[in-house]
């Protein structure tokens, strides 16, 4: 089954606002401890008082923690992006319905412990166009099964909808 275009309609996980604060504050803490300590870092590296093994050591930390300050950016911006779509579907969403019109092959993780299944629906509702799409929901939250209608809440401006 293809993979949900960037183009069309996103299923979205809405994000409560204190896990919201809480995701950010730690992707916070991880952009600004990464930085300031591959800023450091790179600074005594460049300062010649490490030399040989040292400065290797040195550079390869510099180098660590500004990847744990990408982490911490990336978690920064996707919770918040998550958090404000949430928002927009909350204020401006239509009730709809899905109805399951394929399902496709389940994906199991690859220690064994979660299942997920591919999904494509057909969702309707008063105020929008019926439109089709692609979802990768976890196996016990979906209905699996062709014909199968779900509530679901679509925001036509925001292009996400979630089930």
């Amino acid at each position: 089954m293809p993979e949900e275009s960037s183009t069309g309609p996103e299923r979205i996980d809405p994000i409560g606002p204190v896990l919201a604060v809480i995701a950010c504050a730690l992707g916070l803490a991880l952009l600004l401890g990464g930085a300031g300590t591959a800023v450091v870092m790179g600074l005594w590296a460049a300062s010649g008082e490490v030399r040989d093994v040292e400065l290797a050591l040195t550079i390869a930390a510099a180098l660590f923690a500004a990847l744990v300050a990408y982490v911490g950016f990336g978690t920064v911006l996707y919770n918040w992006t998550v958090r404000r779509s949430t928002i927009g579907l909350e204020a401006d969403g239509i009730e709809a319905v899905a109805e399951v019109i394929e399902v496709g092959p389940e994906d199991v993780s690859q220690d064994g412990t979660s299942r997920m299944i591919w999904l494509r629906m057909r969702l309707e509702g008063p105020g929008f166009p019926p439109f089709e799409a692609n979802c990768l929901m976890p196996h016990s939250a979906a209905r699996a099964c062709v014909g199968a209608r779900i509530e679901a809440v679509v925001d036509p401006g925001g292009n996400t909808f979630r089930v």
